[in-house]
């Protein structure tokens, strides 16, 4: 609990330094602390964004490609969702087009973020042909699925996969 008071601590120094560059700058102080996060944590990604569907987006030598989306995903036997929740699947591509390492490919290097923001994070056992848990050498690739737990009511908006070292790469899913 210890490290949320030091998060939210910090979110809103971070919130409030925002709203007084913004005043600073002749900006609107009506920004509400939510859209101001927004701004902040989309500053902070550093992603390669602006991508959709199908098409590949590149970054340091690394590449991904969203195949396809199902919403809602038929869970696999050990899958226990939550009630109000649904589960989202994304099919990728992830390759090593020219990387100067080797990168991991995780399910841990995906998140999902709604239409208000929100970040799931993958589960790992709400379905059985997950992506291949691999280190890609140069010219190398792997298809598979990343599941998310979302909310009953919640837009899937964006995927985002970081490839090493902070570099990220955003996919629209509207």
């Amino acid at each position: 609990m210890g490290g949320n008071v030091k998060k939210n601590a910090l979110l809103l120094v971070i919130v409030t330094l925002v709203s007084l560059a913004a005043w600073a700058c002749g900006g609107s102080s009506d920004e509400s602390p939510t859209e101001a996060t927004a701004v902040v944590e989309q500053g902070a990604t550093d992603a390669t964004t602006g991508k959709e569907l199908g098409e590949t987006v590149e970054q340091g030598g690394y590449s991904l490609t969203v195949v396809g989306v199902e919403d809602p995903a038929t869970p696999g036997p050990r899958h226990n969702p939550a009630p109000g929740t649904r589960l989202i699947v994304i099919d990728i591509i992830v390759r090593n087009e020219n990387g100067a390492r080797k990168m991991k490919v995780e399910t841990r290097n995906a998140t999902l973020l709604d239409a208000n923001g929100f970040k799931y994070v993958a589960d790992t056992h709400a379905i059985d042909d997950v992506i291949e848990r691999k280190e890609l050498d140069v010219g190398d690739q792997v298809r598979g699925k990343v599941a998310f737990n979302i909310d009953e009511d919640a837009t899937p908006a964006v995927f985002m996969f970081e490839f090493l070292f902070g570099n990220k790469v955003e996919v629209d899913l509207q």
